[in-house]
């Protein structure tokens, strides 16, 4: 399974130490790396009112689905369900 890495950083202001971000091997297989300035609970509740805040927190995306949430690393049929909607049905 291919599918984009976008990681999402919230407790690090943007432009605050932007090349230590971008050299961090957390971050190392992102094909995206955005980070957000704000208060971060209004932030986690913007992306999902149920988060609480702990990570990682992993939203698998796909277009026309609402979004399946994860609370650290995705399990093998968690990311399998996400990847072939279709075969986890049967």
């Amino acid at each position: 399974l291919q599918a984009p890495l976008v990681a999402v950083v919230m407790d690090m202001v943007p432009g605050e130490d932007d090349a230590s971000l971008l050299d961090d091997p957390h971050y190392a297989m992102a094909h995206r790396l955005l980070a957000f300035d704000g208060p971060p609970a209004a932030l986690r509740h913007a992306v999902n009112p149920a988060w609480r805040g702990v990570t990682p927190y992993v939203a698998l995306l796909r277009p026309g689905a609402a979004p399946t949430f994860a609370l650290g690393m995705p399990s093998d049929a968690k990311l399998r369900a996400w990847a072939a909607p279709e075969a986890a049905k049967r």
